[in-house]
């Protein structure tokens, strides 16, 4: 395979610092990504929309969006999934016997315009400090009410939630650290589920990052990506849909 001089960069980078992981190309990108900084911004803060929730309808469905609000409910549910398609049933294609908790909260967050309900998944070992009564900029996808297409009524699939007023973020994502180092956990899960699986339908590893809190543009541009599939192939003439 003729490397570019930038995936020559890569290797070497993940012989020095990844050595066990050098051959995972793919994983080499987003990792030397990450280490040149600016580059790791770039690919992964995908653009949010400052919306209030009067201003949400169908229309906004998939979209990103920033809404500023108070905690009027919180809800936690803590439940088992797979620790690599993060499914109660496990997807992958050589299933895993590992099984890790994770906890969802469901929120109904409420501006001076109107309430929506919010869902976020967090580590059930961290504390999250969230609570009712606490102000809070949510940023996140928008989608139906439990993914129903015939329903009038909306929520977001937040990945990241944060606390104003100078109080403790739930996920903070500081100048000299672009991406919370959970969100590049939960990144190099996804790369190694498609690389582990050769081939993917594009529908479970979208459904995979909303899970983890991740921009799917992030992860299907780093494979190849054509008739509803996603192919761990190494990059080359690429097809997004």
């Amino acid at each position: 395979m003729d490397l570019s001089e930038e995936d020559r960069k890569v290797i070497e980078f993940m012989e020095k610092h990844y050595p066990k992981y050098k051959d995972n190309l793919a994983l080499g990108r987003l990792l030397y990504a990450k280490h040149l900084g600016k580059v790791a911004r770039n690919l992964t803060e995908p653009e949010y929309l400052k919306v209030k929730v009067k201003d949400l309808s169908k229309d906004d469905v998939g979209k990103n969006v920033e809404l500023s609000g108070v905690i009027g409910y919180l809800e936690e549910y803590v439940f088992k999934v797979c620790s690599v398609c993060r499914h109660k049933e496990c997807r992958c294609q050589n299933p895993s016997n590992e099984w890790v908790d994770l906890m969802r909260l469901r929120m109904i967050i409420g501006d001076e315009t109107g309430n929506i309900d919010v869902l976020y998944f967090v580590d059930p070992k961290k504390p999250h400090g969230l609570e009712v009564g606490k102000e809070v900029v949510i940023r996140g996808r928008v989608k139906y009410f439990y993914s129903r297409g015939d329903s009038d009524r909306l929520e977001i699939t937040a990945n990241s939630v944060t606390a104003v007023e100078g109080e403790t973020a739930t996920e903070s994502r500081g100048d000299d650290d672009p991406v919370a180092e959970q969100m590049w956990d939960s990144i190099k899960q996804i790369v190694d589920f498609v690389e582990k699986s050769k081939k993917v339908k594009v529908e479970i590893v979208k459904k995979m990052c909303e899970r983890h809190g991740v921009n799917s543009d992030v992860v299907l541009r780093l494979f190849t990506v054509k008739e509803g599939y996603v192919y761990s192939e190494p990059w080359g003439d690429k097809v997004y849909e």
